[in-house]
């Protein structure tokens, strides 16, 4: 039975999210009057699909991934209707929306999450209700009513944010406002079961429309951080690519979280929404944020480069993130036996 529901689960996600991406790309390149020949959800053979006016709405055997196929898109075409011919900004924006939409599905995700969860009855704050005796914080002389703003230089509003500033460290600095006054503290940190704690109680507030609204949205800039310091932790070494994770291991995420309950797996669609709309972002070839390079560099230089060429630089990026998926696929797959 749970299988099953981790199938239906799977489906519903990965339907969602593909289909908000892609619903972002459609409806700019429709604003702008670019010709779209297909809106397809999955990848794969085509299961079925109708034809409305110039496109064919599509859904295709494997559920994972979409496609928004323009005219003019990755080839030479001088028809009115085609993405290669519309202005800089206009293909932008059609670039940017699918990553955005997917942005704004998980904030909507997290303010519904936070509100309706009943493991958070209130909102936590950065205002200390009180010290813990004998730890950090008490002896570095931070007080209750402090309100907590920064540790190790770094704004913190949600409790992801101050476990980041505190992993692996040994002390830390932090910075409190004391009714008008900013003072600043190195706190000593207590470690216990491989977490590291200042010694502090938060005070909480009753939910309201603004507290959770306010939290979700920190909470998902919290998210955000987390992605770009584990992508960019592999260029200096700091992440290993072993430890990512592709379809495989995502979905036995999502079947670990089913057991758990409604909240952990809309948490899982949370995490994969963020992260795939800040991953399409990333200046790499075949991906939307590889595509804004260049047009961000024809609107720095006024030169375009043919869709063709620029076509190919695609391709061959596209080339590169399937043997990436692949690998991280097979390490996945290890994972699994192992376990």
């Amino acid at each position: 039975m749970t299988g099953i529901v981790t199938a239906i689960c799977v489906i519903l996600i990965f339907g969602l999210i593909v289909f908000i991406h892609e619903f972002g790309h459609f409806i700019t390149a429709k604003l702008f009057g670019v010709t779209v020949h297909e809106f397809a959800i999955g990848m794969g053979p085509k299961l079925f699909g109708k034809k409305y006016k110039e496109t064919e709405y599509s859904v295709r055997l494997i559920p994972m991934g979409g496609y928004v196929k323009m005219e003019g898109e990755d080839e030479a075409s001088q028809e009115d209707g085609a993405f290669s011919q519309k202005k800089p900004w206009q293909r932008f924006i059609i670039l940017f929306a699918g990553a955005f939409m997917n942005l704004v599905l998980g904030f909507v995700l997290l303010v519904i999450m936070n509100a309706a969860n009943p493991d958070l009855p209130v909102i936590p704050t950065m205002q200390i209700e009180s010290v813990q005796a004998g730890m950090g914080a008490e002896q570095a002389g931070i007080l209750p009513g402090d309100q907590l703003l920064r540790v190790e230089g770094r704004r913190v509003h949600t409790h992801l944010d101050l476990n980041l500033s505190l992993h692996e460290k040994e002390s830390v600095s932090v910075t409190v406002k004391r009714n008008d006054e900013t003072m600043e503290f190195t706190v000593p940190l207590t470690e216990e079961e491989g977490y590291r704690y200042l010694g502090i109680v938060r005070k909480a507030e009753e939910k309201n429309l603004w507290n959770v609204i306010s939290y979700s949205f920190f909470e998902g800039i919290s998210i955000i951080k987390l992605t770009y310091q584990s992508f960019f932790g592999m260029f200096t070494g700091a992440v290993s690519v072993n430890q990512m994770s592709g379809p495989v291991g995502i979905v036995n995420e999502i079947g670990t979280a089913v057991k758990s309950g409604i909240f952990d797996v809309l948490f899982i669609a949370i995490l994969i929404s963020l992260n795939l709309g800040v991953v399409n972002l990333f200046p790499l070839p075949a991906l939307d944020g590889g595509r804004i390079v260049f047009v961000l560099w024809e609107m720095i230089t006024r030169k375009k480069l043919k869709p063709e060429h620029e076509g190919i630089i695609h391709f061959i990026g596209f080339v590169i993130l399937i043997g990436l998926v692949l690998y991280v696929t097979k390490n996945d797959v290890i994972r699994l036996f192992q376990k």
